[in-house]
């Protein structure tokens, strides 16, 4: 079958937090992809491995081979268009493959997505890629490029980061596959919000603007870098200091720049060939 999306494409990222007993996560997963799904947004699943507690799952050396069947009976019970794995810098290759494509077989119709670590080795992401549509990394990395008395500061995407994402737009525009800065994000309403911005315990220096304006130059930046045929993953709707639920004027911004995107150059429709159902 073919699958359309138009690019850029901005999606927001929900989070069950807060449900201590697990079959109220499981519900809460299914009823919110199925409300978004039923109301015609584009809707990605992505699955964190956890093994006996919380630990980051980018410090698992493997997450096995295939997906656990109590979670794919929660997922087969999910309506939604891409689905996927983030973040797991230090797993290895043949682990990662096979749950990928594990993920394929059980939703051939699909999207499969992957996107790696700020830091992760570009090599890695890329030795999965061919078993994905979307693929690409997150950027928690943003540089400081000018301090401004009186003003909110200008920051930017590090050397580093633009060297990843050049890679990955050219594997993108060679390969047939869509580009995704899987996450990007700023605890709200800090004026360092760009320093260690993963830190969600880190004392804030309270600026109501700040958030918005970074947004707003990071967003310019990768799309600098990337074109705008792109999927931008924002952290996150309702995860406590990054909530942008609360956020009127990042939503704005998020607005603003799809809104730009198309007076600037149509929304662009890229066509993927998936596996038949």
């Amino acid at each position: 079958m073919n699958h359309t999306l138009f690019l850029p494409l901005i999606i927001v990222w929900l989070v069950p937090w807060g449900f201590l007993i697990p079959e109220h996560w499981a519900q809460w997963c299914i009823d919110v992809t199925n409300h978004y799904y039923e109301r015609g947004y584009i809707v990605f699943v992505q699955l964190f491995p956890y093994y006996r507690g919380w630990s980051w799952r980018g410090n698992y050396y493997s997450i096995g081979y295939t997906v656990p069947k109590p979670v794919l009976d929660i997922l087969h019970r999910c309506r939604f268009h891409a689905i996927g794995l983030s973040q797991l810098k230090s797993c290895c290759v043949d682990s990662l493959r096979a749950v990928l494509q594990h993920l394929r077989s059980e939703f051939p119709s699909k999207l499969i997505f992957y996107y790696g670590n700020w830091d992760e080795d570009i090599e890695h992401v890329l030795a999965v890629a061919d078993v994905c549509d979307v693929i690409g990394i997150d950027v928690w990395c943003y540089e400081l490029a000018e301090w401004r008395p009186f003003k909110l500061p200008v920051i930017k995407l590090p050397q580093h980061i633009e060297q990843k994402l050049k890679v990955l737009k050219h594997y993108c525009e060679v390969h047939g596959k869509v580009l995704f800065i899987g996450e990007i994000g700023f605890r709200r309403d800090d004026l360092l919000g760009f320093v260690m911005p993963w830190d969600w315990r880190r004392v804030m220096a309270k600026c109501e603007p700040a958030d918005a304006h970074y947004y707003r130059l990071i967003l310019e930046e990768i799309t600098k870098h990337c074109s705008r045929d792109v999927v931008i993953g924002i952290w996150s709707w309702n995860d406590n200091v990054y909530a942008i639920a609360l956020e009127p004027d990042v939503q704005h911004i998020l607005l603003l720049f799809i809104h730009d995107c198309c007076a600037v150059r149509s929304v662009v429709p890229i066509r993927l060939r998936l596996y038949p159902t």
